[in-house]
């Protein structure tokens, strides 16, 4: 059994690795490339810890089947246009996977789901295009998940 923290521009998280998992994930966790780590969360007394399941390079995980995606918006940042440009991103890419909404703010999230009509083709093109968007919303991301 391994602890690995984990740590990215807003915080660190302990992610626990059984001997198995570590092995594979091993390569990755000592290379400078980011990774997506599946897992269930662990909540003790301790703090909160992820248990690992899984482990795969970020830019290998995007071309792996999913069943949602996940995009997150900074509601003191949003504008009218580019929640238009981003309505019209989302009617070219429909596909299978169910779609989510993150809005945040300084004191909450709130969740929206996309509903049926809003399923997306969570393909490497939907990201670029995402992520290479030039709408005044720089926190933006992109999230894909089994």
């Amino acid at each position: 059994m391994a602890y690995v923290t984990i740590e990215d521009l807003k915080g660190s998280i302990t992610v626990i690795f059984f001997a198995d998992i570590y092995k594979k994930a091993y390569p990755l966790l000592h290379g400078e490339e980011p990774v997506l780590i599946k897992g269930s969360v662990d909540v003790s007394e301790e703090g909160v810890k992820i248990i690992a399941s899984d482990t795969n390079a970020l830019a290998t995980a995007i071309d792996q089947p999913f069943r949602a995606v996940h995009f997150t918006f900074d509601t003191r940042q949003l504008s009218t246009d580019s929640l238009e440009a981003f309505k019209r991103l989302l009617g070219k890419h429909s596909g299978k996977a169910d779609g989510f909404i993150h809005l945040l703010d300084d004191q909450s999230k709130t969740v929206i789901y996309l509903g049926k009509g809003g399923k997306l083709e969570p393909s490497s093109r939907l990201k670029k295009k995402r992520i290479g968007y030039s709408d005044p919303v720089p926190r933006n991301s992109f999230k894909t998940f089994k």
